[in-house]
């Protein structure tokens, strides 16, 4: 059985600023994910979690001369 739990946060203004940024990037991550993942199935392909969580631990190096 799932149950969900409800905290209420007194934040202040700086903290619910910080929160809601945090939020948004974090939207912004699962937006372009889910729109990645929507690409690939359109192509015929298939993304699972664990190939998509290898492509994630590969960084990408950029070099500067």
């Amino acid at each position: 059985m799932l149950s969900g739990r409800r905290y209420r946060l007194e934040l202040t203004a700086v903290q619910g600023e910080q929160c809601e940024e945090f939020a948004n990037v974090c939207r912004a991550v699962w937006n372009t994910g889910l729109e990645q993942r929507r690409q690939y199935r359109r192509r015929g392909g298939w993304m699972t979690t664990r190939r998509s969580a290898r492509s994630w631990r590969r960084p990408s190096v950029s070099t500067s001369g």
